[in-house]
């Protein structure tokens, strides 16, 4: 069950809406193009875009380290804004640490956050290899707060959603199916099992978007089209480290080589993508999974071979 928008050079080529936005006893929600759906990881690249508009404007450096920011942070005098745009920092993952509850249905405030960040056990040594963290872009999105003094919801409101015009993509909370929001399903047993719902705001910067298919191929067609930032700002942000850039990762076809993200929350599991030579963009948002979403995406871009 999902959604798919397929863009070149800012014409649409395609969409399509597969199944339902609610599935409950005998009742369903035919899910359409307007079906919102959690994007989780994608989030980090709207962050990304962020610090570096930052970083444009001289409002933050690559370099600086953020104990500025968060003292009680460990290694907090080592790490760099760009070690946790790079996903480089040593950090506990905190989704993954003892004190966070995955079944949230209230976000948590920021020290109660980053305490559980510093208890966490330290990776590595920071800028030492690079290991993939949602507490990298949590931190890049209080750090955004900071310098703003506005919430995440505000400032990316004001820099990325109203720049590109995004009619259809927010902060979320718990799912509200007044605004066409879709739950999560798993498929056992020849049924859809709607998964545990959370207040995802808890992510912030590392993954609380709700969006559709249409607005993610929007975004990231705004992204490299400079209507976020600069090219010099894109490039940086496309320079590859141990395979990671700032915010995306490179995706490969037979004919060039792409740009995008992935995204992994409750059982929402969007997939993005951007070939800046063809001008094509791919958005995937999925609600429910039978067949896996690697392999469709595959087929997608064969298409265009």
């Amino acid at each position: 069950m999902g959604s798919v928008a397929i863009s070149q050079n800012g014409k649409m080529l395609y969409q399509r809406t597969m199944g339902n936005a609610l599935v409950k006893d005998d009742t369903s929600v035919p899910a359409d193009i307007h079906t919102k759906y959690r994007i989780g990881s994608i989030t980090k690249m709207f962050t990304a875009v962020m610090v570096m508009q930052l970083v444009e404007e001289k409002k933050l450096n690559l370099n600086q380290t953020i104990d500025k920011y968060f003292p009680g942070i460990p290694n907090a005098k080592l790490i760099s804004v760009k070690n946790l745009l790079y996903h480089r920092s040593g950090l506990s993952n905190y989704s993954e640490n003892d004190g966070f509850n995955a079944s949230l249905t209230k976000a948590k405030p920021h020290d109660e956050m980053l305490a559980i960040i510093a208890a966490g056990k330290v990776q590595f040594r920071p800028d030492s290899m690079a290991s993939y963290c949602n507490s990298n872009y949590l931190l890049l999105g209080y750090i955004v707060e900071q310098l703003r003094g506005r919430s995440y919801e505000d400032v990316v409101n004001e820099r990325v959603i109203s720049k590109l015009g995004l009619k259809e993509t927010y902060i979320g909370h718990r799912v509200d199916a007044a605004k066409h929001e879709s739950y999560a399903y798993s498929f056992q047993g020849n049924i859809w099992v709607q998964q545990p719902d959370m207040d995802v705001a808890i992510h912030a910067g590392a993954g609380s978007i709700v969006s559709t298919a249409t607005d993610l191929n929007a975004f990231i067609r705004g992204l490299f089209t400079y209507k976020l930032g600069s090219k010099a700002m894109l490039d940086q942000m496309t320079t590859m480290q141990d395979g990671y850039g700032m915010g995306m990762f490179p995706f490969s076809i037979e004919r060039e080589s792409g740009f995008g993200h992935d995204g992994f929350i409750e059982a929402f599991a969007p997939m993005l993508r951007y070939f800046p030579k063809s001008g094509i963009a791919i958005a995937y948002c999925t609600n429910g999974q039978v067949y896996p979403r690697q392999e469709l995406m595959k087929e997608v871009l064969d298409y265009f071979q």
